[in-house]
C-alpha cells in the first residue's frame, strides 16, 4: 500500500489535487547530508580520499539539500571529501530541467552575475508563477545552453564538467531538449499561468471558491502558524491566490515562469490526453525550502509578539549565505551582505559530479550489483520513499546513512496521517535494515528529517 504523503500526489481527493502531481520544490527545509557521516563513522573522515563520497537523492524535488550540502563542505575541515558525487531521481523529467537550471545558476561567475542579482534569479525561478523580464531574459538565454549541453556529450563536459548526463537515455535527453527549447521560446500564450493556476484553485475549493480567503486564512491560522509562524499571513496569502511566493524587490512580476508549465495525462472518453498547466503544489508554498529556519538568528526577532522578518526575506539572505559560502569557502553572518566579498574560487564544484537520473532509474537501480555497497547518504522526499525497500539495502556503503523527509508541512495531512506516515516509513526503514539515528534527527541542521543508520552499525 502506498503512504499517505505518495498516495495524495496521486489521489484524485482535493488534498490531492492541492498537492498535486509534480513537486517542483520539497517540504522540509534544506540540510547539510555531508555532516552526519563524521559522527556516523564514528569519527573517521567523511569520505576517502581517492573515492569520496556518494549521495543519492530520490524525489528531493528541487536542489536545496545539494547546495547546502556543497556549500558547507568546508566545514568538516579535514574531514571534508574531496569528491562527492550526487545521483538525483525524480519523477519527472521537468524537475531534472529544474535542477540543471538552478545548479547551472549557482555556478556562474559573479562577473557574469551578481551575488544579489543571483539571488533574485535563484528564487523567482524557483517558486515565482511570474517572473520579471530580466529572470525570463536570463532563462531564455541559458536554455540554449542547455539544448547544446543536451545533444553535444562534449560540449557539456567543457561548459560544465561537473554535470554527468551520461545514464540518461536518447527518450530522456529528447525530452530534455523539448523542455529547452519550450523554455527558450518564451511564448506566454502557451503556458497561460494566471488562467492554469485559477483553474487549480477552483478544482481544488469547489463550492468554496469565492470563500478561499477565509479557507487560506483557516489553513494560515489552524495548520501553519504553530509550525512555521515565520511564514506572514500576507505573503502566504498572495501565494495562495497568485502564486507569486517571492516579491524582493519593486518590479512587475507578470511573465509565466515556464519552468513551472509541465504536461499532466488525463482519460477521456476519446483515449488518454495530455494537457499542459501547472500540475504543482497549490496548498503548502515553496517557503519551507530555505525560508522557515537560519543560522542568522536576528531574522526571528519579534516586536509585540510579532516578526519583524518575513519569511521571503528569511529566504533571501539564506539563499544568498549559501551562494556566497559555495563560491569562497567563508561563511556569511551579516545580513547586509550583497556580493561576493574576499577570495572567490574558480571552480564552486570543484572535485563534485553531479549525475542526473531516468524517471524509472530506481528499479534498475536496485538489481544487481552495480551499485552494491556505493551510497554513503540515500536521502528520499516524501513523494518518492516507497522506493525506501528491502531491495535497496544492499546499495548503502559501510556506514551509509539513510534521511527521509518528514510530513509536518504537507498542510492537507492530518496529525494522525502524519503520524503514519512516519510510522511507515520507520517500518519501511527497519525492512532495509536501518534503525532510526535519535542523536542525529536532534541536531538543527537536520531538523524535520528521520535520520536512520544500518543495524549492523549501531552493532558494531
Amino acid at each position: 500500500q502506498p503512504i499517505p504523503a505518495a498516495s495524495l500526489m496521486a489521489s484524485g481527493t482535493s488534498a490531492g489535487e492541492g498537492l498535486g502531481c509534480v513537486n517542483f520544490w520539497g517540504f522540509t527545509p534544506s540540510v547539510d547530508l555531508l555532516a552526519p557521516l563524521s559522527a556516523a563513522r564514528s569519527g573517521a573522515a567523511a569520505g576517502n580520499s581517492d573515492e569520496g563520497v556518494s549521495v543519492l537523492l530520490v524525489g528531493a524535488g528541487d536542489v536545496r539539500h545539494v547546495l547546502m550540502s556543497l556549500a558547507r563542505r568546508h566545514r568538516l575541515g579535514a574531514a571534508a571529501p574531496k569528491k562527492v558525487t550526487i545521483y538525483i531521481v525524480e519523477h519527472a523529467m521537468e524537475l531534472q530541467a529544474r535542477h540543471m537550471l538552478l545548479l547551472a545558476l549557482a555556478a556562474e561567475p559573479s562577473e557574469s552575475v551578481g551575488l544579489q542579482e543571483k539571488t533574485e534569479l535563484l528564487l523567482e525561478l524557483f517558486g515565482n508563477l511570474h517572473i520579471r523580464a530580466r529572470t525570463s531574459e536570463y532563462l531564455t538565454a541559458i536554455s540554449a545552453r542547455f539544448i547544446n549541453w543536451v545533444t553535444d556529450s562534449e560540449r557539456c563536459k567543457a561548459d560544465q564538467p561537473w554535470l554527468d548526463l551520461g545514464l540518461l537515455k536518447y527518450r530522456d535527453r529528447d525530452e530534455l531538449e523539448e523542455i529547452f527549447k519550450a523554455w527558450k521560446l518564451a511564448k506566454a500564450e502557451a503556458f497561460p499561468a494566471s488562467a492554469v493556476w485559477d483553474a487549480r484553485l477552483r478544482v481544488y475549493y469547489k463550492e468554496r471558491y469565492d470563500a478561499r480567503d477565509n479557507l487560506i486564512d483557516w489553513d494560515y491560522s489552524m495548520k501553519l502558524h504553530d509550525r512555521a509562524s515565520i511564514i506572514h499571513q500576507k505573503e502566504f496569502l498572495r501565494w495562495r491566490n497568485t502564486g507569486l511566493a517571492f516579491e524582493l524587490r519593486e518590479a512587475d512580476y507578470n511573465i509565466p515562469n515556464r519552468t513551472l508549465a509541465t504536461a499532466r495525462v488525463f482519460k477521456t472518453a476519446d483515449g488518454k490526453v495530455a494537457k499542459k498547466g501547472y500540475w504543482g503544489d497549490i496548498v503548502n508554498s515553496p517557503y519551507m525550502a530555505f525560508g522557515i529556519v537560519s543560522e542568522n538568528a536576528s531574522l526571528f526577532k519579534l516586536a509585540n509578539n510579532a516578526h519583524t522578518h518575513t519569511s521571503g526575506e528569511v529566504s533571501s539572505f539564506n539563499v544568498t549565505a549559501l551562494l556566497h559560502e559555495l563560491r569562497t569557502d567563508e561563511k556569511m553572518d551579516s545580513t547586509a551582505v550583497t556580493e561576493i566579498s574576499g577570495k572567490e574560487k574558480e571552480n564552486v564544484f570543484e572535485g563534485v559530479t553531479i549525475r542526473l537520473l531516468p524517471v524509472d532509474y530506481m528499479q534498475k537501480l536496485v538489481q544487481g550489483d552495480r551499485y552494491q555497497g556505493t551510497f554513503d547518504v540515500a536521502y528520499f522526499g516524501s513523494s518518492m520513499v516507497q522506493h525506501l525497500t528491502p531491495a535497496f539495502a544492499h546499495t548503502l556503503a559501510k556506514h551509509g546513512l539513510v534521511v527521509a523527509e518528514r510530513a509536518d508541512f504537507i498542510l492537507d495531512l492530518k496529525k494522525e496521517q502524519q503520524a503514519e506516515f512516519e510510522t511507515k516509513v520507520v517500518d519501511m526503514a527497519a525492512a532495509a535494515g536501518c534503525s532510526r539515528w535519535k542523536e542525529a534527527e536532534a541536531a538543527a541542521s537536520m531538523s524535520h528529517h528521520m535520520v536512520f543508520r544500518q543495524k549492523s552499525d549501531i552493532a558494531a
